[in-house]
């Protein structure tokens, strides 16, 4: 994943200077100023993403050093994650609303009828 997004983005980059260098001498000074401007952008992307890149990389690696620091800490810390997801899912996951006579989804119509007959 990581490889192929950066093979497009070197990509896109090289594709966009092509086509400024090949249109470099056809058209007015107002192209130029643009052109100025994407070359300045181009640039300023590629930087965006280097530093994104790095700091993401540098960001994983303290990570991973501080889980073999401390795994038991870490396995502490993902249970009681995984938990808390648990329990809110189960939780929100099993409200259901009611529906026309206090029915629930999946009760039987007969069962609401008899319950508010008798």
């Amino acid at each position: 994943m990581e490889n192929q997004t950066q093979t497009e983005s070197v990509t896109a980059s090289k594709n966009i200077r092509t086509l400024m260098a090949a249109t470099a001498d056809k058209f007015s000074e107002k192209i130029a100023e643009t052109r100025k401007g994407l070359a300045s952008a181009l640039t300023g992307g590629e930087r965006m993403i280097t530093r994104v890149k790095e700091k993401a990389v540098k960001n994983i690696n303290g990570t991973n050093t501080n889980v073999h620091k401390h795994p038991y800490e870490a396995l502490a810390f993902a249970l009681g994650v995984g938990a808390l997801i648990g329990y809110a899912y189960h939780r929100f996951s099993q409200a259901q609303p009611t529906g026309i006579n206090g029915s629930t989804p999946g009760q039987s119509v007969d069962k609401v009828v008899n319950s508010q007959s008798g």
